[in-house]
């Protein structure tokens, strides 16, 4: 994986995401069938939280952080390498210009969802596909989703906080772009 990484990140762009799929008890609660378990986008250079950080990094809310000070996250893409044996992984390729995603909206976004908690109670989650919204947590595909919506990438009154990791797939493609944003076919990438 690490060699197609590598071979694969000068094509990837701020505001690309990489999906994971494998069949999980998680796959049997979302509302439509699905096997991808995680979404997180690209950022390239995310000098926004550090002037030295240069290179192609993931932004991601995930279990991992749950002890730690944020569930939001932004580290190098390369450390997902090790993380991902037992799952497929892919890349969408969103179409956008240097302009959707600016440094200071980026940085906005990261501090409003960095110190929101980790949304782990399943029940609630299925309660969320039926009826209500759940803006004081965030998840994966909540995050990519919030992220969207604030840079104008999906309609406003799209709900991201029901939006899950399969909805990001190329099987799914429940999402709703404005203008002429719109996901490349997905490419595996592991």
């Amino acid at each position: 994986m690490e060699h197609f990484l590598y071979m694969s990140v000068f094509k990837m762009k701020t505001g690309d995401i990489i999906l994971f799929e494998k069949g999980s008890f998680f796959s049997s609660i979302w509302k439509k069938p699905t096997k991808m378990i995680h979404v997180c986008m690209i950022i390239k250079d995310p000098d926004f939280l550090h002037p030295d950080l240069k290179g192609v990094y993931i932004m991601e809310s995930n279990l991992q952080g749950i002890n730690a000070e944020s569930v939001t996250n932004i580290y190098p893409l390369a450390e997902i390498a090790s993380t991902t044996q037992q799952c497929n992984v892919y890349c969408r390729s969103l179409t956008s210009d240097t302009n959707t995603f600016p440094t200071d909206k980026l940085k906005e976004i990261y501090e409003t969802v960095k110190h929101k908690p980790y949304d782990i109670c399943s029940m609630e989650w299925i309660e969320d596909c039926m009826n209500n919204t759940r803006e004081d947590y965030i998840w994966g595909s909540a995050l990519i989703g919030y992220i969207y919506s604030t840079c104008g990438i999906i309609h406003k009154d799209q709900d991201w906080t029901k939006l899950t990791p399969n909805d990001f797939s190329s099987q799914q493609n429940s999402l709703n772009f404005i203008n002429d944003y719109k996901f490349e076919d997905q490419m595996q990438l592991k």
